[in-house]
């Protein structure tokens, strides 16, 4: 095996000084890699699997895993071994895309040689996949263009040939100038050509965009629908959405504003909730959107689709205060029998009077209505109960006996509201003792105690519950919480943990000085990435009071703390450990003034546009200001 000419140089890269997208060493990346590379064809497309997680997984921090481009040549042999199952090279190179346009990683130049060799592979399977990681992974655009015209050119498949000039428009981007030959096919190419290359750079982009959903209309995936590789399993949303989403893709933003309004007067329903979610696109990429298409769109509150008006319902929902025009209808349609619980949620965020008096009206739904799953999703859109707590805080006085009622009826919903009580602070007090009386060792005590926290000294008398909670790490910081006793929670917290979150980070910030023990351990931490990082930062300003050392981690490094599309995940915690360190933070002031005038929506991730994040952005604009006048910038 040491000899196989398919593992070469495989053993010289340094794979234990390598780290995966989950923070292990390299070695299973290079296992995989020779199990793909040289193992039997089951082994080989688990293994590919396996890098998928190893390689792919942009959930445990926002850095590119040295591990990441190292495995990039070895996959591009993987997808260029004739001799491998054609499933194992399929596999391989859909990785290869997965890896470059996840980490928006240009293909390496070996690796970009590789794939481009591979257009003029015997197995058309494997032409197509090629074409599509060129066009996922980017870099040398120019010189990748017109390979895939000579290739579209010899092409003999029809069907290859229509995926040729898909990954060109990929390629092409939105607004960049347009080759020639993509030009011509769009002017004397067939009408699936058309389509596919249609955009505003040849006029107004609106017919183009009418003659693909009319297609789509007749036809369930339509050539050119298929060439696009928009998938969408024969679901109607999602087809008419990717149509949409392709075609905007290739637009500015007059061009897409364009024909998102065109399209929300189309004849059928399913193009109308696509247009709908379109617009939505918009708001979420642009902070000056909101207000013009809160008009735009709440007409279709009253269609006579209901999907049409549920996303109607969603679009006024993620647009604040520029939905105060349409209360008296958003009004209307909580009060209806089942009424939707996302308009209830948006009147709330409006702080509308009538709220609170609605939210019992639905007593007879579990939870109100609202999804039981706390979940901080950024692609979700069904508002959980967590949010609507949040929302009617407000009213919290007022609908405690609602709440109480609950809390002592069915034991599932009382174990799904318990935790979503945090939202309402010390106010939640009369029902300490139905949170605690929940604890029991199981995997809700960890929201429970989070609950208990939030209520804080007045719960104290669970404080010795807390303690003996299945709370993990988290019943430190609410055993602070309920006692006051610094020395006793950090006791209860242990030894550093290179796996804190934000409650461990919480709990060492409000011990500040008390928590000296744990300084060495910070300064090594806070260079690591992750969302988390700028609440392990705000913890070691508060025990050590070091502003320099802060101030450049948050500054003078290339986490996305605050970048040009600064990330709320990052940015909120940032932008308010600066505003808390006030006028020793002035050189921050260009940047957060830069954020502030942006009209470009900041999101958790850069994929990640929906109603929680402009929810999120609007949070980190008040930030913004505030950040800047504590600094001493003016407001």
């Amino acid at each position: 095996m040491a000899d196989d000419e398919r593992l070469r140089g495989l053993d010289g890269v340094p794979w234990g000084d390598l780290v995966d997208c989950h923070g292990q060493d390299g070695t299973g990346v290079r296992d995989d890699l020779a199990a793909a590379l040289t193992g039997d064809p089951a082994e080989a497309v688990e293994a590919l699997e396996d890098l998928c997680v190893s390689l792919a997984d942009r959930g445990y921090g926002y850095r590119l895993p040295s591990a990441v481009p190292a495995a990039l040549p070895f996959l591009a042999r993987a997808a260029a071994d004739a001799g491998r199952p054609s499933q194992v090279r399929l596999d391989a190179l859909d990785l290869v895309g997965d890896v470059c346009s996840g980490w928006d990683l240009p293909a390496p130049a070996t690796v970009r040689e590789v794939l481009l060799s591979l257009l003029a592979d015997p197995c058309p399977e494997v032409r197509v996949k090629a074409a599509e990681a060129l066009a996922r992974g980017r870099g040398g655009d120019a010189a990748v263009v017109e390979a895939l015209r000579e290739r579209h050119g010899a092409e003999a498949d029809p069907g290859v040939r229509l995926r040729l000039l898909a990954a060109a428009v990929r390629l092409t981007g939105r607004g960049g100038p347009v080759p020639g030959w993509l030009r011509d096919r769009f002017e004397n190419g067939d009408r699936d050509e058309r389509v596919l290359v249609g955009s505003g750079a040849f006029g107004d982009p609106v017919p183009t965009a009418r003659a693909a959903m009319d297609d789509l209309v007749r036809e369930p995936r339509p050539r050119w629908f298929r060439a696009a590789g928009l998938g969408a399993d024969g679901c109607d949303d999602r087809r008419f959405r990717y149509a949409q989403v392709w075609i905007h893709r290739a637009l500015d933003r007059d061009g897409r504003e364009r024909v998102a309004r065109d399209l929300l007067g189309h004849a059928d329903a399913r193009v109308r909730a696509a247009a709908v979610r379109a617009a939505l696109d918009l708001v979420g990429e642009f902070r000056s959107a909101a207000g013009p298409w809160a008009g735009r769109v709440a007409p279709l509150l009253d269609d006579p689709d209901p999907e049409v008006r549920r996303w109607a319902v969603r679009s006024l929902s993620a647009v604040g205060e520029h939905a105060l025009p349409w209360a008296d209808r958003l009004a209307g349609i909580a009060a209806e029998p089942g009424g939707d619980a996302q308009a209830l949620l948006a009147l709330a965020r409006l702080r509308d009077p009538r709220a609170p008096a609605l939210l019992p009206a639905r007593s007879g739904l579990p939870l109100f209505g609202f999804d039981p799953v706390p979940s901080r999703d950024p692609w979700g859109w069904d508002p959980t109960f967590e949010e609507a707590m949040e929302a009617f805080a407000p009213w919290a006085d007022e609908l405690l006996p609602h709440l109480r009622e609950r809390m002592g009826g069915d034991p599932w919903e009382a174990r799904w509201a318990a935790p979503a009580l945090a939202a309402w602070g010390p106010r939640a007090a009369p029902l300490a003792d139905a949170v605690a009386g929940l604890l029991g060792g199981g995997d809700r005590d960890p929201g429970l105690v989070a609950a208990l926290a939030a209520i804080g000294p007045a719960a104290a008398r669970h404080a010795d519950r807390v303690r003996e909670s299945a709370a993990g790490p988290g019943r430190a910081h609410a055993y602070l919480r309920l006692t006051g006793d610094t020395g006793a929670a950090l006791d209860l917290l242990g030894p550093f943990g290179a796996r804190w979150h934000d409650r461990e980070w919480a709990l060492l910030a409000e011990a500040g000085p008390a928590a000296a023990r744990y300084e060495a351990d910070l300064r090594e931490y806070t260079d690591l990435r992750g969302a988390h990082d700028a609440r392990a930062l705000h913890a070691l300003w508060r025990v050590t009071g070091d502003t320099r050392a802060v101030l450049a981690a948050l500054l003078d490094t290339d986490h996305p703390y605050l970048g040009e599309r600064v990330l709320t995940g990052t940015g909120t915690a940032a932008v308010r450990l600066l505003g808390g360190i006030g006028p020793p933070a002035g050189r921050a002031l260009p940047r957060l003034r830069a954020l502030l005038g942006s009209d470009r929506t900041a999101h958790v991730s850069p994929r990640a546009l929906s109603r929680r994040g402009i929810a999120q952005d609007r949070d980190l604009t008040a930030l913004l200001r505030d950040a800047v006048a504590r600094i001493g910038g003016g407001g």
